[in-house]
């Protein structure tokens, strides 16, 4: 697990990561012979390539997966000081949530909920709002049309929107699909019940006609 010391003099100030932070520098990437996919390998500041990795922390889980930490799947621990998830798998992030050129310069990484996913900045925490769907943080100011005031309500990122949406359609054109589906059955249940009725009273009146026959 990727560790952070955090000396509080300010919000977003003076954090000092330890020996062993992998998120500082830029991610490399190299493609992967097997497929199209992108390995990221992060960069160690101030250790040596052969140094061990830290123990796997047994207590925390990934605020993406709900799993713990194992030996393929290392945490990144987010720096900030009032950060209520902290912890999450490398392999659960985008790249872009993993390192950007502002964070670059960082002693420490923030996660996508404790830095606008727009300037990717860490500023004015008291005008920030998180997406009630992806949980990402987002400055009133970077938001598209603006706010002046944190929402009362549930509030959905561009993205979230989008998705809720189109599920929505989804949801929609599948009720209508089974309501039309329910009427169709009936349609044509009333129909052999028809038939029914048509062949019963066929059989009824030729079961009368051999009665008066044999009478006869």
């Amino acid at each position: 697990m990727v560790l952070v010391e955090y000396q509080p003099k300010g919000l977003h100030e003076n954090y000092v990561a330890c020996d062993r932070l992998e998120v500082c520098n830029s991610p490399k990437f190299q493609d992967t012979p097997n497929d199209n996919s992108t390995a990221i390998i992060l960069n160690n500041v101030g250790a040596e390539e052969d140094s061990e990795l830290p123990e796997i922390d047994t207590v925390g889980s990934c605020k993406i997966c709900g799993n713990p930490e194992e030996e393929d799947k290392r945490f990144l621990t987010c720096g900030h000081v009032h950060c209520l998830h902290k912890y999450y798998h490398i392999c659960c992030l985008q790249s872009k949530q993993i390192a950007s050129d502002i964070q670059r310069d960082k002693p420490c990484w923030y996660c996508p909920s404790c830095i606008c996913r727009v300037c990717l900045s860490d500023k004015d925490d008291d005008l920030t709002i998180l997406c009630d769907g992806c949980d990402e943080a987002y400055h009133l100011y970077c938001i598209t049309p603006r706010r002046t005031s944190i929402p009362k309500w549930q509030w959905y990122c561009s993205s979230c929107s989008t998705k809720r949406a189109k599920d929505g359609i989804r949801q929609y054109e599948r009720r209508r699909l089974k309501l039309h589906r329910n009427v169709h059955t009936r349609l044509q249940r009333k129909k052999y019940d028809g038939i029914d009725l048509l062949l019963y009273a066929a059989d009824k009146l030729r079961a009368d006609e051999e009665l008066v026959s044999c009478t006869n």
